[in-house]
């Protein structure tokens, strides 16, 4: 085929004759001819050619290997790609071709897994199931998959649903109990963050559905998710034991505006409040602390729980990071006015309150400090900070500190 190409005369730059097939993005017919015509033209029109890859059984997912194996290039166009129709018979069996695209697609953002129901979780070879829990996994794609993912022979301790989305087109499926057994999956701990609420209304509201089986929820309480909570906690009322609400505090959009009834879940005891905090901006510890507080205005019957947890972590961003030391969180801490409100609200015998500092650690050689020089303040002896940590919050709660209710802690989160 290069034979065959000959390039532009060189009077027409590449920049130029780029942005013209960048035009023609979504004229697919066109693009394929601009990528026979030349090799001027040819990388360009192949990205967008192959930025949306749709595969739809074993044949195409062989075919499109064989273009690979030709021009690597290709998969590092694919930025979406579809598997359709794939919990059917045509794409059960051993499959290199599939585990290795989807292992090697390393610039996919966007993954769809299709409609369909006709074989189960244990018929897909196991290297195609280890791929595609990879693929699950990673924080760099958007996930859609068909809702009969709910419907596996699954027994897991800890399912993680962060940026997962139901694929649109086979979402009708949940209203077919027949086809779909959503008692099959079991976890232990859920731990959600979706794009679509509605999306997952409907997998929560049946009967069966593992969240009635819930012992533990991590809710990310912000966008879309927060909607999920009540409808979540109302379809685990029998089982749930602990829930965590991960909240980022905002002035202009306050959180935790949800209402129910604690009483009506016997088995929950344990319930934690981390906020994602800006060290950086003091203002937002005390948003956290007015949200608790206008939390239990809203609730009082949670005042029914045994133990509440009120988290601070640092919201740092992998690329900037506020110059804030340590001594300087804990006179902010000292600054909150809302602490005697919070005190008497908790220092009803009966409750233990745990008040946690939690420091990021993770790979800081990543992170772009702008207080550099701090850096070693925030590493240093665990054991200093949590005492330092302890004075200061006791400080603030007298009430619950003298009734025996208040704790302290320091721990070190993954970053």
């Amino acid at each position: 085929m290069s034979d065959t190409l000959e390039p532009l005369p060189p009077r027409v730059p590449q920049e130029l004759i780029d942005k013209i097939i960048d035009d023609l993005h979504d004229e697919f017919k066109t693009l394929k001819i601009c990528s026979l015509t030349s090799r001027s033209l040819l990388s360009q029109s192949q990205s967008h050619l192959f930025s949306s890859v749709h595969i739809k059984n074993q044949y195409f997912c062989a075919r499109f290997r064989s273009l690979v194996d030709v021009n690597p290039r290709l998969l590092e166009y694919a930025r979406e790609l579809t598997l359709q129709d794939f919990f059917q018979a045509q794409w059960m069996g051993s499959d290199s071709d599939l585990s290795f695209i989807l292992t090697t697609a390393t610039s996919v953002r966007s993954f769809h897994i299709c409609g369909g129901f006709g074989v189960s979780w244990t018929n897909i070879p196991q290297n195609v199931q280890n791929a595609l829990f990879a693929a699950f996994c990673s924080p760099s794609l958007n996930v859609a998959v068909p809702p009969v993912i709910f419907g596996l022979n699954m027994n897991l301790k800890h399912l993680i649903l962060t940026g997962l989305m139901l694929d649109q087109e086979s979402r009708g499926d949940l209203n077919n109990e027949i086809s779909i057994d959503f008692s099959r999956v079991r976890t232990h701990t859920l731990e959600i963050w979706v794009h679509q609420r509605e999306s997952f209304l409907p997998v929560i509201a049946q009967s069966n559905s593992f969240v009635s089986h819930l012992r533990k929820l991590v809710l990310y309480y912000y966008g879309d998710t927060a909607s999920l909570t009540v409808p979540i906690m109302k379809s685990a009322f029998r089982s749930l034991e602990m829930m965590v609400l991960r909240v980022v505090p905002d002035e202009y959009s306050p959180n935790l505006g949800f209402k129910h009834d604690f009483s009506l879940m016997p088995k929950l005891q344990h319930l934690a409040f981390h906020f994602m905090v800006t060290f950086g901006e003091p203002a937002t510890f005390t948003i956290a602390i007015r949200e608790v507080i206008d939390f239990f205005i809203l609730n009082p019957s949670a005042f029914g729980l045994k133990r509440f947890d009120i988290q601070f972590i640092p919201n740092w961003s992998p690329y900037y990071v506020p110059a804030t030391t340590w001594n300087q969180v804990l006179n902010i801490i000292g600054q909150i006015s809302h602490w005697n409100t919070l005190d008497e609200l908790l220092s009803t015998s009966g409750h233990n309150v745990c008040i946690v500092l939690g420091i990021i650690e993770g790979n800081y050689s990543r992170l772009r400090y702008s207080g550099l020089p701090y850096l070693h303040d925030w590493r240093g002896e665990i054991r200093e900070k949590s005492h330092a940590w302890h004075d200061v919050i006791h400080a603030q709660m007298p009430l619950a500190s003298q009734c025996g209710a208040l704790t302290t802690d320091v721990i070190l989160v993954e970053d």
